[in-house]
C-alpha cells in the first residue's frame, strides 16, 4: 500500500461515520442495514478503463432479490430464480448502449452463486463487483448513471456521501412481506420504481 493510501485509510472509518451516522433504526427491517464504515477494497483489473472514458454509459444492479429471486426454507436458501422483469430491464438498457455491471454487497468468497447464475441466463454482463459491504464507492468509480436494488439504504448511503451526484436509483420491490419470503413464498408481483430521497437531486 502506498504512503498516500495509507494517510487516507487512516481515520476513514471515523469520518465516514460522521458523515452518513448509524441509520437511527431501532429495529432493523429487512433492507435496513446500518452502514459500513470500511473502505471498499481497489478495484479489479481492468477498472482503469472509466478513467479513459468518463463518457460510458453505466447500469448496475444489485444481484440478490434484485436478478435472483431466492425461494427460502426457514431463512436457507434453497434454488433461485431470474427476475424476469428486472432482466428484462437490463437487456433494454444494454440495447441502448450501456455497459452493465452486477455490484452487490457480497463478499468475493461468496462469488460461487453468482457466477453460476450468470452461466445459467444469457445476460449482457460485463463484470461483477463484491462489495463486501455498502457499494457507494464502487458505483462512484465506476460512473454509474442509473442503479437497481432492492435496499434503498444502499442509496441513502450514497446520496451522503456523494450528494452532488445526479445517478438515479431504481427500487425494487416484492409484493409480499420479508418475513413470508424468507419462509418460502414467492412475489407474485415485482415493483420497479424510483427511490424517493429527501435529498435526491435528480
Amino acid at each position: 500500500m502506498s504512503d498516500y493510501q495509507k494517510k487516507i485509510k487512516r481515520g476513514h472509518a471515523r469520518k465516514k461515520k460522521r458523515l452518513i451516522g448509524t441509520g437511527g433504526y431501532k429495529k432493523l427491517d429487512y433492507g435496513a442495514k446500518r452502514p459500513s464504515y470500511k473502505r471498499s477494497r481497489g478495484a479489479s483489473s481492468g477498472f482503469g478503463v472509466f478513467e479513459e472514458d468518463k463518457n460510458s454509459k453505466v447500469a448496475t444492479f444489485d444481484f440478490d432479490e434484485t436478478l435472483a429471486i431466492w425461494e427460502y426454507e426457514d431463512y436457507e436458501k434453497i434454488r433461485n430464480y431470474p427476475n424476469t422483469k428486472v432482466i428484462e430491464i437490463m437487456k433494454k438498457l444494454s440495447n441502448k448502449g450501456f455497459d452493465i455491471y452486477i455490484v452487490t454487497s457480497r463478499h468475493k468468497g461468496r462469488s460461487s452463486d453468482v457466477e453460476d447464475f450468470l452461466q445459467s441466463y444469457d445476460l449482457p454482463v460485463k463484470q461483477t463487483y463484491y462489495a463486501g459491504g455498502d457499494k457507494a464507492t464502487i458505483l462512484k468509480d465506476l460512473n454509474s448513471k442509473v442503479h437497481f436494488d432492492d435496499d434503498e439504504e444502499e442509496f441513502g448511503v450514497y446520496r451522503k456521501l456523494y450528494p452532488d451526484d445526479n445517478m438515479m436509483f431504481r427500487h425494487v420491490r416484492f409484493d409480499i412481506n420479508w418475513n413470508d419470503y424468507y419462509n418460502g413464498r414467492l412475489p407474485s408481483q415485482i415493483f420497479v420504481r424510483r427511490a424517493e430521497l429527501k435529498n435526491e437531486v435528480i
